[in-house]
């Protein structure tokens, strides 16, 4: 990648490679071109041209992820940075029983299952167990019922929500910077497993304030 330059009246280029660091991306310079000719940094005349130039204009900050999710590779073309990200985050059993009162959640052979009390008509209270298949319909977790267990006999989940008035089975799902989707999603013991994937995030040729970013 390079960043054409002008100083005193000198067209010059400094010809940088993109790498991340901890929440960014940095443009490490490699080499200083000044009327054709190369100058590797750490030449006096590199360290001169460098010195000249604003940190800031090296250095691009990138949006936060979600936990586990991660920056993986950083490259360069013809459109702009483009940045790999991928990873899995967890979403407790916690989290959710907090969004629905009275309920627990647990993991059974892949299933999330959700335990609830009924209360009958002048009777005590009864264990309502929901064994469901949880999945991603756009920016929310959808539980999908297949079965329910009352007083140790399982039935279809579809005879059971017509006449069960059971909480809520939608979630929503944290808010994703652009160009990030959530792809997938699994339960485990402690919780749901979330998978975040995306295109390769395109920072833009003007990235870097009044200079260009080309490929090399």
């Amino acid at each position: 990648t390079r960043i054409p330059l002008l100083v005193t009246n000198l067209p010059l280029t400094i010809w940088v490679k993109p790498t991340l660091s901890p929440g960014a991306i940095t443009m490490v310079p490699q080499s200083v071109q000044i009327l054709g000719a190369s100058h590797p940094p750490s030449s006096l005349l590199g360290k001169l041209v460098l010195s000249q130039i604003n940190q800031s204009q090296l250095t691009h900050k990138l949006p936060a992820l979600p936990s586990g999710v991660d920056y993986r590779s950083v490259s360069v073309d013809s459109q702009g940075v483009h940045v790999a990200v991928s990873g899995v985050t967890v979403r407790p059993f916690s989290d959710m029983a907090s969004g629905t009162p009275g309920a627990t959640f647990t993991a059974e052979h892949g299933l999330l299952v959700t335990t609830v009390k009924g209360m009958p008509a002048n009777a005590k209270p009864i264990t309502i167990q929901m064994l469901a298949r949880p999945e991603i319909v756009g920016s929310a977790l959808v539980i999908q019922p297949q079965k329910f267990i009352i007083l140790g006999t399982v039935y279809p989940a579809s005879d059971v929500m017509r006449q069960v008035k059971f909480p809520s089975t939608r979630y929503p799902l944290p808010a994703l910077p652009a160009h990030l989707a959530y792809t997938g999603i699994s339960v485990r013991p402690a919780g749901l497993r979330v998978s975040v994937t995306g295109q390769n995030v395109t920072l833009g040729k003007t990235m870097f304030s009044s200079t260009t970013c080309k490929k090399a």
